[in-house]
């Protein structure tokens, strides 16, 4: 009897430190599971879905096969802060982000057939804004394009391809770039063959896709004349001269004059027409840009845009562009070895970030950007800070509150200058 016991007890014993192993082995590791839909045809479809770690430089980590529309990925990793689920259906990436959070995850990825078409798209320009850089004026513009077609698809191919325009005497394009999860991607303007005229090489998928584009003109005389062809029914467009000494004006529509925004003079017009011409003229503005050191409008306490690596544009940058200036400081956490593990660099850009959750919500009060632009903004903006507060609790920092007012904003960012 004494040796049945003492076999037992080394029984026991094994079970307990499989049991243990097997615990420790699953305690860093969580599984998503989901399926894959066709969002233009409502049917589930069977394709690869590859796991990407964007915290380890967009590594695909595994890779797996759907079966009847569903699938499951295991083990991947508790301690990375996102991870994308890519899928490819013609030609055309999709990626669903998974929150980690120590626990399993159910995800649906939808993709889409694609369409040359731009019926049921709505576009918006909630930017325009110049200027001056010595003897360049400096053009800023960007697109809102809300594919809202139905069925829902994705707009691609050459013939389906974003078109812009571009002066014939651009000196230099400085920076065009899509949106794609929120994350700046930097693209080339192709020639299409007419005059002026060029295309984005990127698909326009359903939802919000955000197009930005400078460049800049010969201004050697203070003043310069943009004649731009319209390529699409655009619904509202907003100007701003970053220096409220360059005066603008147009003779092919007629501009309303809005509240200065940060220091900016502002100006609105609505109802831009396919095939018309939109003639903007700009005049003065100092040689020097202006000091964007004051600040102006409510809110209490001058605002200064703070040029860094993680502002890739002219240091005249706009406010307006906070979502995307929000996601370059998110990118660049990316590529200093492990800044995921440096509290100090973590707490600076959670500070960017709510500096540019104020100037959103700022420039939402004043009428300059729409309801619902500045609620998806708003929206990814608060889930960037939710990642980046995860890793500051995981050193013992302290996250702010994601409702940070815009006064104390302001003092967030004198603090970072003097730092």
């Amino acid at each position: 009897m004494p040796a049945l016991n003492s076999r037992c007890r080394v029984l026991l014993g094994v079970f307990a430190l499989l049991a243990a192993a097997t615990f420790a082995s699953d305690a860093g590791a969580f599984t998503v599971r989901g399926k894959i839909v066709n969002g233009t045809t409502g049917r589930s479809m069977d394709a690869k879905v590859y796991a990407v770690n964007p915290s380890s430089g967009m590594d695909e980590e595994q890779v797996v096969q759907s079966q009847n529309g569903q699938f499951e990925i295991q083990n991947l990793d508790n301690n990375a802060p996102l991870y994308l689920l890519r899928v490819d259906y013609a030609g055309i990436p999709y990626n669903e982000p998974v929150q980690v959070d120590g626990q399993d995850k159910e995800v649906t990825v939808t993709v889409y057939e694609t369409t040359a078409s731009w019926d049921g798209v709505k576009i918006t320009m909630p930017h325009l804004a110049a200027v001056r850089d010595g003897d360049h004026l400096v053009v800023e513009q960007m697109y809102d394009i809300n594919n809202v077609g139905e069925p829902a698809r994705a707009i691609a191919g050459k013939e389906g391809f974003f078109r812009i325009f571009l002066p014939a005497d651009v000196d230099t394009v400085t920076q065009c770039f899509v949106t794609s999860l929120n994350i700046p991607i930097d693209r080339d303007p192709t020639p299409t063959g007419n005059p002026n005229e060029y295309y984005i090489d990127y698909p326009i998928r359903p939802g919000v896709t955000r197009i930005g584009l400078a460049y800049k003109v010969p201004y050697a005389n203070g003043a310069f004349e943009l004649s731009q062809s319209v390529y699409y029914d655009i619904g509202h467009l907003s100007v701003f001269a970053v220096d409220p000494a360059m005066q603008i004006t147009s003779t092919s529509h007629a501009l309303e004059a809005q509240p200065e925004v940060h220091g900016m003079a502002s100006w609105s017009l609505h109802g831009l027409t396919k095939g018309s011409t939109l003639v903007l003229k700009f005049k003065g503005g100092h040689e020097h840009g202006p000091d964007v050191a004051g600040g102006g409008g409510e809110g209490g306490g001058d605002v200064s845009v703070i040029p860094g690596g993680s502002e890739p544009f002219s240091r005249y940058l706009m406010v307006i562009l906070a979502l995307v200036l929000a996601t370059l400081a998110f990118v660049a956490l990316r590529g200093a070895g492990d800044p995921l593990k440096n509290a100090k660099v973590l707490r600076a850009h959670y500070d960017l970030l709510i500096t540019r959750l104020a100037r959103l919500d700022d420039l939402h009060a004043t009428g300059a950007i729409s309801g619902d632009a500045h609620k998806a903004a708003r929206e990814n903006l608060v889930t960037k800070l939710g990642v980046i507060a995860m890793q500051l609790r995981t050193h013992g920092g302290k996250a702010k509150d994601a409702t940070h007012k815009p006064e104390a904003a302001s003092r967030a960012v004198k603090r970072t200058q003097a730092s």
